[in-house]
């Protein structure tokens, strides 16, 4: 379910941040973590995290950088999972 849903998410978080949509922002983020801390993928969570946090409190800028961290902590952990799924 993660390597399905995790693109969508990280599509929405972007989406939300190129818009402006800080509820979506905050909504896409706190479900990646928690999917993410459902894996134990703990560096997935802690910038997922990161992005949640930054988002409710306005710091867009922030966010978009925390972002960044997670898309390149997910761009290492998907091709691990794809092995695992095989």
């Amino acid at each position: 379910m993660f390597l399905e849903d995790c693109p969508l998410r990280v599509d929405a978080i972007a989406a939300a941040l190129e818009s402006g949509d800080t509820a979506a922002l905050v909504s896409s983020a706190h479900m990646l973590k928690g999917s993410a801390a459902y894996l134990k993928a703990l560096i997935v969570r802690g910038h997922a995290a990161d992005v949640e946090q930054c988002a409710r409190e306005g710091r867009t800028a922030d966010a978009a950088a925390a972002f960044d961290k997670l898309r390149d902590a997910i761009d290492q952990l998907l091709p691990e999972l794809h092995k695992l799924d095989r």
